[in-house]
């Protein structure tokens, strides 16, 4: 079986340490209940307890697995014996993996000149009329399937043998791209017949995608792969977000949030200055609302400060918070995604592994809440903590800005 360029399985988004913590400038707060009904309740999870594929490689026991790259729902697999796990499941001539496609070209010898423009919708249908539409694959006439309860278009492909790749743009026979950093792609895999299940998923598409090759094992290759499809269980992540049923306020720093109540509060203990901040490894100007063991290590943590007069915001955002912090993931603020956050626009980075970061200027305060979670559910957890946040800089201590130490 060829090279694939492949998420689901996780490899493709290394793992950081996690921790969360919202960014103070003084230790004072509070904190009290909130209203059942100021949140979404959480309820118990059909897919809790599976073992997260992200980072494991080679030969897996028999069991219940979670593809946790997957961000929009909770996927899970039940696998017998003999399997292993690399881009996806592997087993002899087969596979199984899962995708969310952002976008599909013309003809997959040609990613780069025929990318579909405008990009690909987000319906079953949209994907596939598109591979309908493309050169070399062949598909079959979609059939109508159900998936986890979730109905679909059964679509079959026969990918051809005898493509010289060498020739091909970038080297590569892609059959779509996903979301994510770097552009995630499904490369070739010739001479195999896959098989796809396009499903919806609360409105949003979701495909499995099962390869193998034909021969004389093709019949019971099917059937294999057939009942792993079956085994599949697909949860929205919006059923494992904790219910944020506490509250935090903390009047010196100009905010207050939501948690929820198995998550241990440790207010900040000192001022917090970016410059002075930047590389020192001191976090205790920080709030850090901490999720309980064994919840994939999530801290939430938050701060704000005033950011100089004179100086770009984005710039400075840039310098002193998000590459602050050594790591391979600090792309600028004005390339990042606009979030809202009480009724306040700010800039959201949740493409980097384990990590979700938002920042929010008001005046010349700066936010910013940070998620530290190895977990597929991360931005839902995030977006719950936003919810609750009330933006108050005019209660806001203002800190004279302190001379950073002497290099």
């Amino acid at each position: 079986m060829n090279r694939r360029h492949f998420v689901s399985s996780g490899l493709m988004r290394g793992r950081r340490a996690a921790a969360v913590s919202l960014v103070l400038i003084a230790a004072a707060g509070c904190s009290g209940s909130l209203s059942p009904s100021a949140t979404p309740q959480a309820s118990a999870s059909a897919t809790s307890g599976a073992i997260p594929l992200g980072g494991l490689i080679g030969p897996i026991k028999p069991g219940t697995y979670l593809w946790d790259s997957i961000d929009t729902y909770r996927v899970t697999v039940t696998v017998p014996d003999g399997w292993s796990n690399d881009w996806a499941l592997l087993k002899d001539d087969m596979s199984l993996s899962v995708w969310e496609v952002a976008n599909t070209y013309r003809d997959p010898c040609k990613s780069v000149s025929t990318v579909l423009t405008p990009p690909l919708g987000p319906t079953v249908q949209d994907l596939v009329a598109a591979l309908e539409q493309q050169v070399g694959t062949n598909p079959t006439a979609p059939k109508p399937v159900t998936v986890a309860g979730h109905a679909g278009q059964l679509v079959e492909l026969d990918w051809p043998s005898d493509i010289d790749v060498s020739a091909c743009e970038g080297r590569d026979y892609r059959l779509w791209v996903a979301p994510g950093e770097g552009d995630p792609s499904r490369s070739m895999s010739l001479g195999a017949h896959t098989i796809l299940w396009i499903v919806d998923v609360d409105g949003s598409r979701l495909v499995i995608d099962a390869d193998y090759r034909p021969g004389a094992a093709a019949s019971a290759h099917r059937a294999e792969l057939q009942a792993l499809v079956d085994s599949i269980r697909i949860e929205s992540t919006s059923a494992v977000v904790p219910a944020m049923t506490e509250a935090f306020t903390s009047a010196n720093h100009g905010y207050a949030v939501g948690y929820p109540a198995d998550w241990t509060l440790e207010p900040a203990t000192s001022l917090w200055w970016p410059p002075a901040w930047k590389g020192s490894g001191v976090y205790t100007g920080f709030d850090r609302i901490s999720a309980p063991v064994p919840l994939e290590g999530g801290v939430f943590r938050a701060a704000s400060a005033q950011a100089p007069e004179g100086v770009s915001i984005d710039d400075w955002i840039d310098e002193f918070i998000i590459q602050a912090e050594v790591g391979t993931c600090n792309p600028s603020r004005t390339t990042l995604r606009e979030v809202t956050i009480d009724s306040q626009r700010g800039r959201i980075r949740d493409e980097c592994p384990a990590e979700v970061e938002a920042t929010v200027v008001v005046g010349r305060r700066v936010y910013v809440f940070t998620l530290f979670l190895d977990a597929s559910h991360r931005r839902a957890v995030f977006d719950a903590f936003a919810a609750t946040i009330d933006l108050r800089p005019e209660d806001a201590v203002v800190v004279p800005s302190p001379t950073p130490p002497p290099s």
